[in-house]
């Protein structure tokens, strides 16, 4: 089995681990007695009303999704999105057997139950957090999200709060026609939405982070002891205006290797469902306003079925991450942001390199290649970069542009573009002794 191969069924292996993790944390929750998390609702009512267990019902839901999907989508739907179905039925049947493993627990005080109920909570957080660490499947509750957001291009967060607050609304609905009283949505509910994603990106940053990579790169060890050199990336971070593209691409033409930039934003809209378009305008975004970070705090943690979580600008740069990652495994190359520098930290032959420029070549360059108007180039410099800073920070946890975090740094308005690209492609011919 090859490397690559090799690297995707353990990615597998932790998504399946995840959806065990997070069936358990299902199960706990329905124990409790305090209400599903907003999308779990649906399928629990649905079992109340029926001789259909809750992994039952669960799977028919995911059914219903993917072929929502198709027909929302129709020719633009890709089949390897198909790959929804036999997860959703593994993850239904995972939800009965975790439900059958507990039915010996019983509780019968508020505490108690609200012990039950957390224990779900940050079961499913834990889950939760394998998927998107292991990031090989995009669940159907997350899929349906996504094509309406393609056909309709109603921003994602706005809409994942329109479909969970759906899904709430027709449960209670059924509940209360049919049962007569409210199942399956209670406090719980709410306690679930808040807190379900602020735990699962807490445990994506720390430990599972570290356990998967660990997991993942366990057979790397062996593989890397070789006669052969790996393969050097380049990676050029830029001050908005210094000329930091250009001269990478002058870099790459140099050393006749791939250059990469919006050939990732490419990449991350094939594999999202997002628009081009979409990803380019929000790749960089970071939320800053603190009712927004409210809202999304709701909207995005009530989900146990789905490995996207986070908001959408945190699916974008997780997406972006695996195809930094991937680009780099395929051989040299220079790449333009997206953190990279950080992402492969740990690859063997790496140059960092920031491009900065003085404020007022950096103005003209505004305006002369990017069509700011000339009155509005400090002010558009000053909001990317500050844009570029806040991303880097909320991501990395370091400050952009700080000279500890590159190898080489080079003023571009003493240098000039070609002068630049020369001092970094010999530089890299002379560290990584490429012939």
């Amino acid at each position: 089995m090859g490397k690559k191969s090799l690297e995707l069924l353990k990615r597998y292996i932790i998504f399946t681990f995840g959806l065990t993790i997070m069936a358990f944390g299902v199960a706990f929750s329905i124990k409790a007695e305090l209400g599903t998390s907003p999308i779990s609702s649906l399928p629990y009512v649905a079992s109340l009303l029926t001789h259909l267990t809750v992994g039952n019902t669960t799977i028919i839901m995911h059914c219903a999704f993917i072929v929502l999907q198709i027909l929302i989508l129709r020719k633009e739907y890709k089949l390897i999105q198909l790959i929804q179905l036999p997860v959703a039925f593994v993850f239904g049947y995972l939800t009965d057997f975790a439900i059958w493993c507990i039915s010996g627990i019983t509780v019968s005080l508020y505490w108690q139950q609200w012990i039950i109920c957390v224990i779900g909570i940050v079961l499913v957080a834990f889950g939760v957090s394998c998927e998107i660490t292991a990031g090989v499947v995009t669940l159907a509750g997350e899929g349906v999200v996504l094509a309406i957001c393609h056909m309709t291009r109603m921003k994602f967060g706005y809409m994942k709060v329109i479909f969970d607050i759906s899904l709430v609304a027709v449960a209670s609905a059924l509940s209360f026609c049919f049962l007569h009283r409210l199942e399956g949505v209670r406090e719980g509910t709410l306690a679930a939405a808040m807190f379900v994603g602020l735990l699962a990106k807490r445990f994506s940053g720390s430990f599972t982070e570290k356990l998967c990579a660990a997991v993942i790169q366990s057979n790397q060890v062996n593989e890397n002891v070789s006669t052969e050199k790996p393969p050097f990336v380049i990676v050029i971070n830029r001050e908005f205006g210094s000329g930091g593209y250009e001269i990478g691409k002058r870099v790459a033409e140099i050393l006749k290797l791939p250059f990469y930039d919006n050939e990732i934003v490419d990449a991350v809209a094939k594999e999202t469902g997002l628009s081009y378009q979409y990803v380019e305008q929000r790749e960089e975004r970071k939320p800053t306003n603190l009712l927004y970070r409210l809202l999304e705090a709701f909207e995005r943690e009530e989900d146990p079925h789905i490995n996207e979580v986070l908001s959408v600008d945190d699916m974008i740069f997780i997406s972006e991450s695996r195809t930094v990652k991937r680009l780099a495994d395929q051989g040299p190359c220079v790449i333009v942001g997206r953190c990279a520098g950080y992402l492969l930290k740990s690859f063997p032959h790496l140059i960092r390199v920031f491009i900065y420029s003085e404020c007022d070549k950096r103005e003209r360059r505004a305006v002369e290649k990017y069509g700011v108007e000339a009155d509005a180039a400090s002010t558009e410099i000053n909001r990317i970069d500050h844009k570029r800073g806040e991303n880097y920070r909320h991501y990395i946890g370091k400050e952009w542009g700080m000279r500890e975090s590159y190898d080489l740094m080079i003023n571009s308005s003493l240098l000039g573009i070609n002068n630049s690209a020369d001092i970094i492609a010999k530089a890299t011919l002379d560290v990584f002794a490429v012939e």
